[in-house]
């Protein structure tokens, strides 16, 4: 009994420091709303808006630079998704279209689902394997990296709807769900 006495008094230390200690603060979501008022999205607090030639609204992480979310917004002559076929052959377009020429790629997942007003959106996992450019390798110590995807796809008023969350692969279990809060809140308004 007596041996248990120092160990409770431990414990009893030990949360006594926990509770006086601040709490962390509540994860937090912030709202886009694009400036015409066509869509909108939410996204977890923290990212900070970065300019891009491919994105028409890009966020990044700042200390996980390949952690980010964008949303693409392009003109389309084709009235929906049906057009080009089915969610696998809307990834391998995808995959086309946004991983670099010779990288090793993979589609992790392809399906359908639709919206409240029944509009076809398509949500493509994949990844792909590519290099650093000369000054971020020097950065960071090396020169390869493995990003993983998921983005939203769909056609709607003449124009393609594409919005992407990206990570680097062994950071996926922590940070994957919270950028794909973007693609799991978007929403075109009427």
């Amino acid at each position: 009994m007596a041996g248990q006495q120092p160990a409770r008094a431990a414990l009893l230390g030990a949360l006594g420091a926990a509770a006086a200690s601040p709490s962390l603060p509540a994860l937090a979501f912030e709202t886009y709303k694009d400036p015409s008022g066509a869509w909108e999205f939410k996204y977890a607090t923290g990212l900070q808006k970065s300019e891009s030639k491919l994105w028409s609204y890009f966020l990044r992480d700042l200390i996980e630079p390949l952690e980010s979310v964008g949303v693409r917004v392009s003109e389309t002559k084709r009235k929906s998704l049906d057009e080009i076929g089915d969610a696998t052959e809307v990834g391998k377009r995808l995959l086309a279209d946004s991983v670099p020429n010779g990288a090793p790629s993979e589609i992790i997942s392809a399906t359908t689902q639709y919206d409240r007003e029944g509009r076809r959106q398509d949500i493509i996992e994949y990844a792909y394997q590519w290099k650093f450019d000369d000054n971020m390798a020097k950065q960071l110590g090396r020169k390869r990296f493995q990003l993983h995807n998921k983005a939203l796809v769909m056609i709607e008023r003449k124009k393609q709807f594409l919005v992407q969350a990206s990570v680097e692969e062994p950071r996926w279990a922590i940070s994957g769900d919270l950028l794909c809060t973007a693609l799991d809140t978007f929403k075109l308004n009427a």
